[in-house]
This record gives C-alpha cells, structure tokens and sequence, in this order.
C-alpha cells in the first residue's frame, strides 16, 4: 500500500477517528486531511514526512519509533484542538504553519501551538544541537502542563 492509498483512505473515511500505522517499511510521506481524525499514531515505521493540513479534530499526534536515516518533517498546519504531541526525536524539524522551527527562532503566535498541554521529547543530553532545540520547542508550546524527556 503506497502513502497516496492511506491519504485516500483518510479522505474516504468521514468518521475515522484513530489512525495507527506502525510497522511501515517504504518512506511514508502523509499529508492528511480529516474533519473526523482525533488520533494519528506512527510508530516503528520509516518516515519522510507528515503534514496535518486540515485536522480540525486531531487532539493527539504521536510520531514515536522512527525508523531510518535523514531528516523525518512533522508540519503541523491546522490543528486547532490538538493537546497531545510527540515524541519530538533528533533529527525530526518541526514546521508550524510555514515556519521551521530552529535553534534561536523567536517565538510568535504564527510558531506557536498554545493548545497542545502534553509534550514528549527525545533529547540525547550529550549532543550539543539536541540540547540547543530543547528551549525552542518549549517557547512553541507556552501552555505545555506535562514535559515527557526521554533520554
């Protein structure tokens, strides 16, 4: 099953609401869109890149596992109840809207996920550019409640 089989699938399912792949062996690259998604779980599986386009109901997107080498791309651009977010592991960018999320970048409400209160990161202490991105990521979430730090 090729990544345009699963957006399709997405696309013809109005009332799925969780989404779990896991396992994937061919580099998936999403770009969803669902009025009905409230969880996206991909774990174990070889990823490029996922997008949430239009996920008005996404509340949880969970990334954990990555399998593979290269730069793994979460864009987050429309998702308005989404609460729940990561594992971020090295390696992944995290796009808001059209912003890449870098080491430095200044925070604004266009970077800014202010719903999502439980984040997960995997931070390698001893790797310099890991550490750096740990306080960019926590100036994009201001309303975090929970920090998961997996080591």
């Amino acid at each position: 099953m090729e990544h345009d089989a699963i957006e399709s699938l997405v696309a013809r399912s109005p009332v799925l609401e969780i989404l779990n792949i896991e396992g994937w062996r061919t580099e998936l690259c999403l770009r969803l869109v669902s009025q009905s998604l409230r969880c996206v779980q991909i774990c174990s599986s070889v990823m490029e890149s996922i997008t949430m386009a239009k996920a008005p109901c996404l509340e949880r997107l969970i990334p954990s596992g990555r399998v593979g080498r290269g730069a793994f791309r979460v864009r987050i651009v429309d998702a308005p109840k989404l609460h729940t977010f990561g594992f971020l592991e090295p390696g992944q960018v995290l796009e808001v809207g059209k912003t890449a999320i870098m080491p430095g970048i200044k925070a604004s409400t266009s970077t800014m996920l202010t719903t999502v209160k439980i984040l997960s990161l995997n931070v390698r202490f001893g790797v310099r550019s890991d550490v750096k991105m740990v306080p960019t990521f926590l100036k994009c979430f201001p309303n975090m409640e929970r920090l998961h730090i997996m080591t």
